[in-house]
């Protein structure tokens, strides 16, 4: 039996060694990103199913636990926020989001939206709290 508690506690010693050394270093996962996109006034039906064939190429990019994209409920609050869609992806860490955003294809959507939009995207990222 000592040798069993004795093990134990070696064991357990060991693990609080591996951990990180400040609790600053901890990152929980869901690091969530969201773009607020503001559309030009009278898009054209197709110029809008462009739009949306466009940001859909993003959810198949590697490097993200999930992919939305929400249209703006007209509830006729007036805190809403000045944005017509908003795109929420949600990454494991802050690396996860920096590879996510430099492939290939996310630059290509960056670049094949800009036409739609009355004026550069907003940005809110944030990580989930228990």
């Amino acid at each position: 039996m000592r040798k069993l508690v004795f093990s134990f506690l070696l064991f357990s010693l060991f693990l609080m060694g591996c951990g990180p050394e400040k609790l600053s270093d901890i990152q929980k996962p869901g690091l969530n990103h969201l773009v607020f996109l503001d559309l030009k006034e009278g898009l054209s039906q197709a110029q809008r199913d462009s739009l949306f064939a466009s940001i859909n190429k993003l959810e198949s990019l590697v490097g993200k636990e999930s992919f939305t994209i929400g249209l703006k409920a007209k509830t006729a609050d007036p805190r809403m926020l000045n944005a017509d869609l908003v795109i929420q992806t949600i990454h494991k860490d802050t690396q996860a989001l920096k590879d996510y955003q430099k492939q290939p294809i996310h630059l290509q959507v960056i670049q094949e939206t800009k036409s739609f939009l009355s004026g550069p995207p907003a940005l809110f990222d944030y990580w989930e709290k228990d």
